[in-house]
């Protein structure tokens, strides 16, 4: 069957103010629980300290230490590692991929599959020749459509600065 075929559009991601402005709320959010489980428990649902019986009040001076701790790093922060640690946070809710020395990209809706790679390799395509050589090269043993070629043309078309990836 190979490897699936993704699209992605060059993308800026979100501005340093704005991730650090949400990891805070995120952190402070995070701390405003624990104080709750160290001293509040009566006000969380008791279904949830059944389910999770590791949230002691222990537990959340140790959670409390660690959220502040990380908000104490974000002024040192590059813009890289406090955009990851956006991702990694779950603040985005789109598939975002970092791509050393070109940047970041957002897979594009409704790009899926013009043609499948065989070869479960590491490979990123930036252009439509190079799309059409790859998918020209029997090393790669593409498994081209019909449809195949329209739709790669339409995808560089509408993303110039974009990149196919396999997966």
């Amino acid at each position: 069957m190979g490897c699936h075929t993704w699209g992605y559009n060059k993308w800026e991601g979100v501005s340093r103010e704005e991730g650090i402005r949400n990891i805070k709320l995120r952190i402070s959010a995070e701390c405003d629980f624990c104080e709750r489980l160290k001293n509040h428990r009566e006000t969380i649902d008791a279904d949830l300290l059944e389910t999770y019986t590791e949230w002691t009040p222990e537990y959340a001076i140790e959670k409390i230490k660690y959220w502040e701790d990380l908000r104490n790093k974000l002024d040192e922060m590059t813009d890289t590692e406090i955009f990851n640690m956006y991702l990694r946070m779950d603040l985005l809710d789109e598939v975002v991929d970092y791509v050393e020395g070109k940047g970041w990209y957002k897979e594009v809706e409704g790009f899926w599959d013009p043609f499948r790679h065989l070869n479960f390799s590491e490979a990123q395509l930036f252009s439509l020749q190079e799309t059409l050589d790859f998918m020209h090269d029997p090393k790669n043993q593409c498994i081209v459509y019909d449809y195949s070629y329209d739709q790669v043309n339409e995808f560089w078309e509408k993303y110039p600065d974009g990149m196919i990836d396999f997966g």
